[in-house]
């Protein structure tokens, strides 16, 4: 059995924004200028290069958001120790939006730390037809995008 790498769930991520992107293309949407990118380095204040899986660059409304992804294909459900080393990762990197990706959740200490809620979701259900996306719903938590 081959080894998992993470790749084919960063790729498939990847493909999720970038078909946000094909759709922001219209003029109704208020989301625009959307970049993505895989294995971003990004240098922290103290110069230290730190690489995300994806990062997701793009305006919503009159405000530019800076969003790394974080990929996380496991097995059991993510860990508090993995959210606080994310954090640890992003805490010199000021303006950055964080998003943790998985299939399989979180267990509970993940989701809140001192009474503070850690999580918010973005439920994406999707039709997929092989090779093409036929219909998307996206769900963002709208606090999510408030500064």
């Amino acid at each position: 059995m081959a080894k998992n790498t993470g790749t084919e769930y960063e790729n498939f991520v990847k493909i999720i924004q970038e078909t946000i992107l094909n759709l922001s293309n219209s003029d109704l949407s208020p989301t625009k200028h959307i970049t993505i990118e895989r294995n971003k380095i990004i240098h922290d204040k103290n110069e230290i290069a730190r690489e995300f899986d994806l990062y997701w660059e793009f305006e919503y409304g009159r405000y530019q958001y800076c969003s790394v992804i974080e990929c996380k294909d496991y097995a059991s459900k993510v860990s508090i120790e993995k959210i606080d080393a994310f954090l640890g990762k992003t805490i010199d990197i000021p303006g950055l939006r964080l998003i943790y990706a998985t299939k399989t959740g979180y267990q509970s200490g993940a989701l809140t730390k001192d009474g503070i809620p850690l999580i918010r979701q973005i439920i994406c259900t999707m039709i997929i037809k092989p090779i093409q996306i036929k219909s998307m719903n996206f769900e963002p938590d709208i606090s999510w995008f408030t500064l």
